[in-house]
């Protein structure tokens, strides 16, 4: 019973720790430090347990950290599997190569997505507060540009890249 996860994440908006159970949905506890946070979560976990066990619930399992072996069997529509296995062996590769070069190919361009729409939000955010302007550089690395009541800001984004195909 005492295998459930717990997360502890700092929240500005609390100026504070703020811990949590992830099989628990709703279950949370402040503190000003890490430690009191997780003592306080042990309190409110106990309180709610207790409660869970009244009412006759069933208790979640535990999500507890997995070994991976590695390997999964993957079933497929023949059509895809022949044209897979096609590509590979244009590639050079084999088949079980070119699927995880594929699979992390769109890892990465998931990240990419995220890491920008992060960045457009953030950007979108301080424009709203109507005292930012932001521009692509044509001298290299893309900026954005933050100009404040008396005193101008420049940063440099170091980690995504542009060229002519790639902007609309």
């Amino acid at each position: 019973m005492n295998k459930y996860s717990m997360v502890v994440q700092w929240s500005e908006e609390d100026e504070g720790y703020i811990a949590t159970i992830p099989e628990f949905t709703g279950l949370s506890a402040f503190g000003v430090t890490k430690e009191e946070a997780l003592k306080e979560l042990e309190v409110a976990k106990e309180a709610y347990l207790e409660v869970f066990i009244e009412d006759g619930c069933q208790l979640p399992e535990p999500d507890t950290l997995n070994s991976y072996s590695g390997q999964t069997r993957l079933r497929l529509p023949k059509s895809l599997h022949a044209s897979l296995s096609r590509k590979a062996k244009m590639e050079g590769v084999s088949l079980n190569t070119y699927i995880i070069h594929l699979l992390s190919e769109r890892n990465i361009e998931h990240r990419i997505e995220r890491k920008i729409k992060t960045l457009e939000e953030n950007v979108q955010n301080l424009y709203n507060q109507q005292h930012v302007y932001y521009f692509l550089s044509n001298e290299g690395s893309p900026q954005i540009q933050i100009i404040e009541t008396g005193s101008e800001h420049s940063y440099q984004l170091e980690s995504i890249e542009f060229d002519e195909k790639s902007v609309h």
